[in-house]
């Protein structure tokens, strides 16, 4: 198994052995690596589903009963069980009960959700679920984890060369090499060179592997 510190190896390999000894240097490049590498899709082991709530009419908030390490979320729904509403994602949503009907977006509170209008008009023997998908909070790499392997992050280990490749990539722009390559933009799209090529091929490699994985569940990355 491989850790964080065994892709910095490589990476002072690859620029010719320089010495990365800045402690706070190391372990930024490090953590940078992994947050560019968990944020670039919505990977399977990227995120996880909240707890189920029944809407309640005029309740727009639902407070959790267990904890969950997320950073926003990725889409809600409320079903009756035949039927299957969207919600939008949004990062602000008023509490009115003013405006009342079929909710159509939801925001992750700090303890809960709130969903937006105010719900109203549900049947008491029929009140729909609300059901939401959240992308989780990396684990920060510092002195103390740098050395575990990679998997304790919960990356899978067969993704851990697009980590170290990450890794070279933050090292080359440290040490100005050459091999960097750069990033242009162009009418047809964004152009990447060098190792920002390699890091960008790497990725759209493991979306596509994850594309054919979700494919079995109806989901797709984005």
């Amino acid at each position: 198994m491989a850790s964080p510190q065994d892709a910095l190896e490589y990476a002072m390999r690859m620029v010719g052995n320089m010495p990365l000894d800045d402690p706070k240097l190391i372990y930024r490049l490090l953590d940078d690596a992994h947050k560019k590498l968990w944020m670039a899709a919505l990977w399977h082991w990227s995120v996880g589903y909240f707890e189920e709530f029944t809407v309640q009419n005029d309740q727009q908030d639902y407070t959790f009963a267990g904890s969950y390490n997320a950073i926003h979320v990725i889409n809600g729904s409320l079903t009756n069980g035949q039927e299957k509403y969207e919600l939008t994602p949004s990062g602000a949503l008023p509490v009115t009960t003013s405006i009342v009907g079929r909710p159509g977006q939801v925001q992750l509170l700090n303890n809960g959700l709130r969903i937006f209008p105010a719900p109203s008009g549900y049947p008491s023997s029929n009140l729909p679920k609300l059901l939401a998908t959240y992308k989780k909070t990396p684990t920060t790499i510092a002195a103390g984890n740098a050395n575990d392997d990679y998997t304790t992050l919960s990356v899978p280990d067969e993704w851990f060369w697009v980590y170290q490749e990450i890794v070279l990539l933050k090292a080359y722009q440290f040490s100005n090499s050459p091999r960097l390559g750069a990033v242009e933009t162009m009418p047809q799209g964004i152009r990447y060179t060098g190792q920002f090529g390699a890091v960008e091929a790497a990725l759209a490699f493991m979306k596509q592997a994850e594309e054919k994985l979700f494919d079995t569940i109806g989901k797709v990355v984005q």
